[in-house]
Formats: structure tokens, C-alpha cells, sequence
């Protein structure tokens, strides 16, 4: 089998996470090079790896023919556009951009190229929404909940884009209504930004989601409850687990566990990444699914200014 070059945009703990993944991927992928703008962090990755360290991006598009974008996220744009130009298939790190203008572009491109641009919005591939996803169907009240302390990464964009956006994927993708309103209301921790946020969809059928991030947190917490006729689903997607609990007309309920395949959810991202571009079929989570999901997240963050 053909095995695809692949270089690394981005060094730091994302990036060696990918790295690290594609290397175990060895029957579809080649890893053949990495750059970052920190170029003796670009080293310790070359190290680790032994592969080359570029000097610059072009020359990492030069050796590959297919680019992991683990960037930090307002570098996301040109590093995808000029990759694109160039004839290069790319996987980039949610969030697709750091604004839907940039998005609803990088889309544009993708849609008119037999190229292949898929959006890592890594709960798709979680074993426990695998689980449930298929019973969740006509909700009536959605509540996701994402808590977590505070760290290094995705401190470049507001809390909505770096931990929000996960939530708002795996809701946009079960429920496809029009979103009529938006309210939302955080506060500013330790960033400039808001890192602690709640907002509130109503859908145009009257299904409202609520949603709470925050990296200001003690705990960490990854919980997705879904609200449908007689019956409430649970997803735990930091412990892996899944339930149903059915309500009966007299009040009583009997909880019924999902069976959960467990998997290492990037290691598919990528697996899906390599099939799109051999089979030339469209990756599972697409420039369009990352645009929806942007656009979304930017509404929310307007909100917050009101």
C-alpha cells in the first residue's frame, strides 16, 4: 500500500502527540519532516522522531504530501492556505480557524480541490459518543458541561474556541436545526479572554442547549446529557462511559449502559485522515463541519460583549 508524506506544523505537546500517533499509523504514513516557528522546539521534536527540522514551512510542504496543522490556532489560516496552494491534503487542529471569515475561505478552497481537509474535533471519534450517538435522536433539552484547570495550551483564543467548540461539534452534528438565539454571559479568569462561559442555543423547533466551559476549574469534568422522549442519555466522554436512563408514566427509571469499544480517538482521527486521501472520499469531520462550528463559537462570543 502507498503510504502518504506527512509533515508536522506545530512542535509543542499537540503536535508530539500527533507525531507520536502517526507514527503508528506506519502502513499510511510516512512522517518526514516538522517545523515550528520555535525552531529548538522543532529540534527536540526532529530528536525524538529523527526526521528533519525545516528551517521554514515551505520547505516541510517541499519533502510531504499531506500536512498535520498543530499550530496554535490564528496561524492556522496561512499555514493551511499556503499548504493548499501547493497541493497538500491537511489535517488541522480544531478549531479550524480563529475566525469564520478565515474558515468560510479555507472551505471554499477545499470545496473546489480534490484535496483533502479534515478538522480534528477529536469527541467525533470517543468510543462513548460512538456508543450512544445513534440512539440519540429527537431531543427535547441538551446540556453539555466541560470543566477543567488551568494550562498551557489554547490560552491564544477564548475558552468558547479551545474547549466550547467540542461540545457545539457534537451537538451540530446530531441536531441540524437552525440556531434563532444566542445568550451568553463568562467571565475573565487569568486571560484576556473569557475563560469561564455559559451560553445558551434555542434551535428553531424550540430545543434549547446549554452549555458550560471553563478552564478556571478544580476538577475536570466532560459530560454530554441529552434529553429525548421517556429517556436520558448520559455520556462521560473523560471516563469513557455511556447510559440510558428510561423513565416509565409512574416516575420509575431503569438504567441501561452502553457497550463502549474503547479506542484511542486521535489515533482514528488520523486512520480516517489517511483513508479520505487514499480513497478519495470526504474525511468524517469536514472544512464545512469546522466553518459551522466557528461561526457558531464566534456568535457566542459576540454575545458576550451584549
Amino acid at each position: 500500500m502507498k503510504r502518504i508524506k506527512i509533515g508536522v506544523l506545530g512542535a509543542g505537546q499537540m503536535g508530539s502527540i500527533h507525531g507520536r500517533l502517526i507514527r503508528q499509523l506506519k502502513d499510511s504514513f510516512e512522517l518526514v519532516g516538522v517545523y515550528d516557528v520555535l525552531h529548538d522546539r522543532a529540534l527536540q521534536f526532529s530528536e525524538a522522531f529523527d526526521i528533519p527540522a525545516f528551517d521554514s514551512p515551505e520547505g516541510l510542504f517541499d519533502a510531504s504530501e499531506a500536512v498535520d496543522i498543530a499550530a496554535s490556532t490564528p496561524a492556522h489560516f496561512q499555514l493551511a492556505m499556503q499548504a493548499m496552494d501547493l497541493g497538500k491534503h491537511c489535517f488541522i487542529e480544531k478549531p479550524l480557524t480563529a475566525t469564520a471569515h478565515e474558515s468560510q475561505q479555507l472551505m471554499e478552497v477545499a470545496n473546489r480541490t480534490d484535496l483533502v481537509l479534515m478538522v480534528g474535533h477529536v469527541e467525533r471519534f470517543n468510543p462513548a459518543f460512538i456508543a450512544a450517538r445513534d440512539q440519540m435522536k429527537r431531543p427535547k433539552l441538551i446540556e453539555a458541561v466541560r470543566l477543567t484547570g488551568p494550562g498551557s495550551r489554547g490560552l491564544d483564543v477564548p475558552v468558547v474556541m479551545d474547549m466550547m467548540i467540542h461540545d457545539l461539534d457534537l451537538i451540530l452534528s446530531l441536531h441540524s436545526k437552525e440556531v434563532t438565539q444566542v445568550r451568553a454571559f463568562g467571565q475573565q479568569v487569568f486571560t484576556d479572554f473569557h475563560d469561564t462561559v455559559f451560553a445558551e442555543l434555542t434551535f428553531e423547533d424550540g430545543v434549547v442547549a446549554r452549555l458550560t466551559a471553563s478552564r478556571a476549574h478544580h476538577r475536570k469534568t466532560r459530560l454530554l446529557s441529552w434529553y429525548q422522549a421517556k429517556e436520558t442519555i448520559e455520556i462521560d466522554m473523560l471516563e469513557k462511559k455511556a447510559w440510558s436512563q428510561v423513565w416509565s408514566s409512574n416516575g420509575s427509571s431503569e438504567t441501561r449502559p452502553f457497550y463502549v469499544h474503547p479506542n484511542n480517538a486521535i489515533l482514528e482521527e488520523f486512520r480516517c485522515f489517511a483513508q479520505s486521501i487514499l480513497e478519495n472520499t470526504p474525511p468524517p469531520v469536514t472544512a464545512a463541519h469546522g466553518f459551522r462550528n466557528v461561526a457558531m463559537a464566534q456568535r457566542i462570543v459576540e454575545a458576550l460583549q451584549h
